[in-house]
């Protein structure tokens, strides 16, 4: 509701390499799975007992194996478990998965929801979380595009932009039809690695077209 009050959407997450920007994003999509077994003593009565845990990293292995060119798969959270000598009872796990094409999205979610199993001897849940539309570059957000190149050609500054995977802010208000333009923040690399880090002498650059765009 606020983004339909602009007349264009800014967004600050990092830059692509070489001082680009983002008009286009992947689709994106978030699983929550969840595994039920049946806790006993696992010294005692190890064989009473149905692990949560191992249907879990059973389900991961499967999962993660249906990543592909159209579609990917990444188990990116899992906790389970309460104490050593008791066989698991609920395991719990967070999955993403993103793709270039909506409809490739799409497939992939029934392939993920094809994994509940109410019945089984160790049932398994899954439910969809956030969802993000895939971002296709429109002819206003191409315009938008077309405004940064120029500026950054007056500042003396290198330009391109691209699609990326990520989800952001921009798949939405670009999906309502808002010119949205993203990868305005800073330079620099290895996005939630131990090796990020930001380049500060391109920031008063990044800075720069920024303050252009909103005067």
């Amino acid at each position: 509701a606020e983004a339909t009050r602009a007349k264009a959407v800014l967004i600050p997450e990092p830059a692509r390499k070489g001082n680009g920007v983002t008009s286009g994003r992947y689709a994106v999509a978030r699983y929550n799975i969840s595994t039920y077994g049946k806790p006993s003593h696992a010294g005692l009565r190890l064989s009473e007992g149905r692990s949560a845990i191992r249907k879990m990293a059973s389900h991961i292995i499967d999962i993660e194996a249906m990543t592909s060119d159209d579609c990917t798969f990444s188990v990116g959270v899992m906790n389970a478990g309460t104490w050593v000598n008791c066989v698991s009872s609920e395991a719990t796990a967070e999955v993403l998965s993103m793709s270039k094409r909506q409809q490739d999205l799409d497939d992939g979610i029934k392939k993920m929801l094809a994994f509940n199993d109410p019945d089984g001897d160790v049932m398994t849940k899954v439910s969809v979380g956030l969802t993000r539309p895939v971002w296709n570059a429109s002819e206003t957000g191409l315009k938008l595009v077309d405004l940064a190149n120029r500026l950054s050609t007056q500042l003396g500054q290198p330009f391109h932009h691209e699609s990326s995977g990520g989800g952001s802010d921009g798949n939405f208000t670009a999906a309502i039809g808002v010119p949205t333009l993203d990868g305005l923040g800073a330079v620099g690399g290895g996005a939630h690695a131990v090796s990020e880090h930001v380049v500060v002498a391109t920031m008063p650059e990044r800075a720069a077209l920024v303050g252009n765009l909103v005067h």
